[in-house]
């Protein structure tokens, strides 16, 4: 028979064992409660970002803070203690001015710099005491950061955050106060609005719907603009009409395409005999202009976009549909009338390089472009006797340096006008021996202006004019030896739908 022993404590001592564990407990949770309130729990100010889109850019650098664990001050609060006590600026004697009457842990100030369409940010950290305990950088492709500038922000913030010295309270702070209803005109950290807000920019751009609100973080208090933090300058108000005004898509994108109708008007004189080619005639045809950047297809923080993303290649293309000429000639002395096939057709190819006038992405361009260009128009004269019909072929190529301007009006209407030079490297039938010779000079030039009214992001609706001028003398070595040299005119117009990505 087996005896079983149980081992067992007293009621007594049970009782106090139970005790301890749950006096050990709570230590214990306190204490890891108590870490963790000295690991984050940081009271913190962020200013809105000096540059295009900084308001928002710090708007969601104060979201990610507060997913962290931290509070944020309103940076409004912190302005009217930098004026009150003259403290202005990111410099460690006045943040720590600030910081005796506000009581926080760090502040943050920031820096933008906007090159090819990318945002380059700048942040730097000081403690309340005014030490600069870090910095850091990260890029951002638009004013709403993605999920990978984010990710970016957040590890390299938090852990500058995290360094911070836990030692003893923040410094105490003054009762709460109103912030300024009013910005000193001398504060150096007034905000100079911009007419059109980031917010509504931003819900435009992507599409959302415009009463949307925002996440709601202290920097969202204020109007958040494009603007730089500016000393010495007030704020205005904006426009009302110019608030509710859609923005321009963005000039610095990859892509720029246009096609519809245009109409040409064909005006050929020469000179030195009446009996020299003649013609007259006006059709209309389709149009295609396309400007295409390769690089600016690429990352933003990729070195080929920064150094390459304004170099592009444009084609331009336009022919006359159904066109025919009326010619009268005279056979077996009789005046006959034939309408024979015409074919006229322009193309052109080359490098374009675009400079912008200034930021945002709707700025003032001037734009320089090389290429080849060709400009035909021919005659089918089969069917009738050939010396009857006194207009020889022209096929005018050249290389044609030329300069453009566009200027926004505002963010929906712009005026643009262009002009080449045409040199020429031929001219066609006219200069042939059988013809009228060579070419003692020869030259042409083209101009245009063209108004854009942009009907929705990314397409607008293009009227345009151009006016060609080509202008041929002759030696006088060709079997027609009766003129001294053509004027050649082309007046035209169009119309057309452009999509710009």
């Amino acid at each position: 028979m087996s005896r079983q022993h149980r081992i067992a404590l007293s009621p007594a001592r049970r009782r106090a064992l139970m005790a301890g564990l749950i006096v050990l407990t709570g230590l214990g949770i306190s204490s890891i409660g108590a870490s963790s309130a000295h690991a984050q729990g940081k009271r913190i100010v962020v200013n809105p970002y000096s540059g295009s889109g900084g308001g928002r850019i710090a708007s969601k650098t104060a979201e990610i803070l507060q997913e962290a664990g931290h509070s944020i001050i309103s940076f409004q609060e912190y302005r009217g203690a930098a004026r009150d006590l003259d403290a202005r600026g990111p410099v460690p004697a006045n943040v720590a001015k600030v910081a005796s009457q506000v009581g926080f842990d760090a502040v943050l100030f920031g820096d933008i710099d906007k090159s090819s369409g990318i945002r380059q940010v700048t942040v730097r950290v000081f403690a309340s005491d005014g030490r600069e305990v870090g910095s850091f950088e990260f890029s951002a492709k638009r004013r709403r950061l993605d999920r990978g500038e984010q990710d970016d922000v957040r590890g390299k913030l938090l852990p500058i955050i995290a360094a911070l010295s836990g030692g003893g309270a923040p410094p105490p702070r003054t009762p709460d106060r109103e912030p300024d209803p009013e910005p000193d005109p001398d504060d150096g950290l007034v905000m100079e609005p911009d007419p059109v807000t980031d917010a509504a920019e931003e819900r435009l751009e992507d599409g959302d719907d415009p009463g949307d609100a925002g996440a709601g973080t202290a920097v969202e208090q204020a109007q958040d603009t494009e603007s730089a933090f500016t000393p010495g300058r007030l704020n205005r108000a904006p426009d009302k009409d110019a608030v509710a005004e859609r923005p321009a898509t963005s000039l610095r994108g990859p892509l720029d395409v246009s096609a519809g109708l245009n109409f040409i008007t064909r005006i050929l004189r020469s000179s030195g005999d009446d009996t020299g080619p003649q013609y007259d005639g006006s059709a209309p045809g389709v149009f295609v202009d396309a400007e295409i950047y390769p690089a600016a297809f690429g990352s933003g923080s990729m070195p080929v976009r920064i150094l390459l993303a304004n170099i592009g290649v444009r084609a331009r293309f336009y022919r006359i549909f159904g066109l025919s000429s009326t010619v009268e000639y005279q056979d077996a002395g009789r005046t006959e009338s034939a309408d024979l096939g015409t074919t006229h057709q322009r193309f052109g190819v080359g490098l374009v390089y675009r400079y912008f006038l200034g930021d945002g992405d709707n700025p003032p361009v001037i734009k320089f472009g090389l290429g080849y260009d060709q400009l035909s128009f021919s005659i089918d004269k089969a069917g009738v006797p050939p010396e009857q019909v006194n207009l020889p072929d022209v096929a005018y190529s050249s290389i044609d340096p030329g300069l453009s301007f566009r200027y926004p009006i505002n963010n929906t209407i712009a005026v643009s006008a262009s002009a080449r030079l045409l040199v020429l490297l031929g001219t066609g039938d006219i200069s042939n021996a059988e013809e009228y010779g060579d070419t003692s000079s020869s030259l042409g030039f083209d101009v245009g202006a063209e108004v854009e009214y942009e009907i929705i992001p990314r397409l607008s609706v293009r009227l345009g004019a151009q006016f060609t001028d080509v202008t041929l003398a002759f030696d006088g070595n060709g079997m027609k030896m009766d003129i001294d040299g053509t004027t050649d005119f082309y007046i035209g117009g169009y119309l057309t739908a452009g999509y710009r990505f």
